[in-house]
């Protein structure tokens, strides 16, 4: 009896891990989803024009900004693909066109 009731509490044990397991897995599939790529944030700093117009001056990681700001470009770029909350918000895409930032008069514009 006492070996029972073991089982079935190893069992459960190792079906809360698989879920646990499996709970995770689909987390971070949703955070690396809502990331933006290097080829993306590449398209888009081509479309806008330079990295600088995708900062958020306003952003409250002002440390991690000015940071950017200091390094070299390829190294600025590479920053920004690891601290994607500096990125200004709106990032809105039409095929190769792209804007960074609240841009309606642009977006009316767009076929």
């Amino acid at each position: 009896m006492v070996f029972m009731d073991l089982g079935e509490g190893l069992k459960k044990v190792f079906l809360a891990g698989v879920g646990a397991v499996a709970t995770t897995a689909e987390t971070a599939k949703e955070v690396i989803d809502d990331l933006v790529s290097k080829g993306e944030l590449t398209s888009v700093m081509q479309a806008v024009g330079s990295l600088e117009k995708l900062l958020d001056d306003r952003c409250r990681d002002q440390n991690t900004l000015a940071l950017v700001k200091a390094l070299v470009p390829y190294q600025q770029f590479d920053k920004l693909l690891e601290n994607q909350q500096l990125l200004i918000d709106p990032i809105v895409r039409n095929g190769r066109q792209a804007t960074a930032g609240y841009c309606p008069d642009i977006w009316k514009e767009w076929k």
